[in-house]
């Protein structure tokens, strides 16, 4: 049952995570991505469902921030994927099984390409002793190595190959918002759910922004339960939104965030709350306006997921083919108002935009506009109105600057709306109005210097660095922060230091 290549390939450890670290919070980080399994159990389980395996040839462990995946070639020369998720912070089981379903009902009701799933298991008392997903490896190549490669002709087909596969997942009206879960789903766990069609319901939403964090992303609910859906309304949809934002403000006496380590502009736990709950005024204000159809119809739920250029396989020798799309863990039904940064998960412009990154944005929206209309529409209505209700989640993270600054934005757009009724959210003191603007620079200023500092030593915003470059990015961070520290008493505010220094 053991071929010299899968002997070979036991030094790599399936058990721990070793693909990265991450500056801050590294232990606890890579606690939580520890899975105890029975390795012997999973590979056995992969030979049985692969048909005309015998053994395990070799294997590879590719880890992202949410799964170990394994990838099996067989001694008959089939691939095969493996994937196990990572415990951050949703029920045991709640993941795979919509991951499943949402994969099922796309086949069913739509035309893209995808691997199919070979066998699943939500029990951790299985055999393998953990969750896990088993599935036909996708055909092709992922399109991130192609992508550099490929002429601009090229690139433009491509992106509108992608397009063009998933509108049949966009078209699809749902009558509530959440995630996809088959049928089974709510007798057995006694969750509220909606149904839709056959095989198939709406159960609660699995993005980390409505479930309990680990170390570094608690949620608190002193002041708010939690809501996790499905919410059958606009209304509720977004009032779980501020929810889920409430309830990642700590208490004033909790020790993850005391008071002496915020700087000036961030605010205190109070005054988040008190923004959050103007934007709730906002929205009871809209859900009962009799001219507000065009904000409703512009929110209607739709499915979409995470998609970057790694998650899109395509044609080794003709990259425009796309030849399959993966990891629909991340689709979930939405407002198309959360989908407004998809092209900068895809293409990953640089800060600013160069001009071959503006060529390729506006050939991504034109082709959205084209394939899959209802993405863009929140951005006809207005973005400056949609933009709070997007981000609010991030306000305790960011400060409440920022949140009070898109308040404003969306004040400045009430009358172009044509709604009836007043906006709830009153205009600054003009005595105040110079204050705000000087904290809301200073929140923009700290959010990018913490953004470009990361870039610069090679580490994304979390903070997480690859195995290979660790130890060189702890040196440039070193070297970095110490420069950058001593240089800001003269150049920057204490507080914009104390805003970036989180990383």
């Amino acid at each position: 049952m053991f071929s010299p290549d899968y002997l070979e390939s036991l030094d790599l450890d399936p058990y721990n995570y070793t693909a990265g670290h991450w500056l801050h919070r590294d232990r606890e980080e890579r606690e939580v991505r520890y899975i105890k399994f029975d390795f012997d159990a999973l590979r056995r389980r992969v030979v049985e469902v692969c048909d005309g395996a015998t053994a395990i040839a070799s294997y590879e462990k590719k880890e992202g921030t949410a799964n170990r995946v394994f990838i099996f070639t067989t001694n008959n020369g089939k691939r095969l994927v493996a994937k196990v998720p990572f415990r951050l912070g949703i029920p045991s089981g709640l993941v795979i099984r919509s991951e499943v379903a949402t994969v099922k009902f796309l086949q069913t009701n739509t035309s893209i390409p995808m691997p199919k799933i070979l066998d699943w298991s939500i029990d951790v008392a299985n055999a393998v002793g953990t969750e896990y997903i088993i599935m036909e490896h996708a055909s092709g190549v992922q399109l991130d190595k192609k992508w550099d490669h490929m002429s601009p002709d090229q690139k433009i087909k491509c992106i509108q190959g992608i397009h063009e596969k998933l509108t049949g997942m966009v078209d699809i009206d749902f009558l509530a918002y959440g995630s996809i879960y088959d049928s089974a789903y709510p007798s057995e766990s006694e969750q509220e759910t909606v149904p839709f069609k056959e095989g198939f319901c709406i159960g609660p939403h699995l993005d980390l922004t409505y479930w309990d964090g680990f170390a570094g992303d608690e949620k608190y609910y002193h002041q708010m339960k939690p809501n996790r859906g499905p919410w059958k309304s606009f209304e509720a949809y977004c009032n779980a939104r501020i929810d889920s934002s409430i309830s990642c403000i700590p208490p004033s006496t909790s020790p993850n965030r005391p008071a002496s380590n915020l700087p000036s502009w961030h605010g205190s736990p109070q005054s988040h709350i008190d923004l959050l709950e103007s934007l709730r005024d906002v929205l009871k204000a809209v859900s009962n306006d009799p001219n507000s159809e065009r904000i409703l119809d512009a929110s209607k739920p739709t499915l979409y997921c995470y998609l970057p250029k790694r998650h899109i396989f395509v044609s080794d020798t003709d990259p425009t083919i796309i030849t399959s799309i993966i990891d629909f863990q991340t689709a979930c039904i939405d407002a198309p108002f959360m989908y407004a940064s998809s092209f900068i998960t895809f293409l990953e412009p640089k800060d600013p935009p160069d001009s071959e990154d503006v060529i390729y944005i506006q050939v991504f929206i034109q082709s959205i506009m084209q394939n899959m209309p209802k993405l863009l529409a929140p951005m006809a209505v207005s973005q400056n109105f949609f933009r709070p209700f997007a981000t609010c989640d991030m306000a305790w993270k960011q400060g409440a600057a920022s949140l009070r600054h898109a308040l404003q934005e969306l004040s400045g757009e009430w009358e172009r709306l044509g709604l009836a009724s007043p906006c709830p959210v009153p205009a600054i003191p003009e005595s105040e109005a110079k204050q705000h603007h000087v904290e809301n620079a200073k929140c923009t200023a700290a959010l990018r210097t913490r953004m470009t500092f990361a870039k610069n030593i090679g580490c994304r915003p979390d903070g997480w660095v690859s195995a290979e470059k660790w130890e060189e990015t702890v040196l440039a961070c070193v070297v970095g922060w110490n420069a950058f520290s001593s240089m800001s008493g003269m150049t920057l505010e204490e507080d914009i230091v104390l805003g970036a220094q989180d990383l």
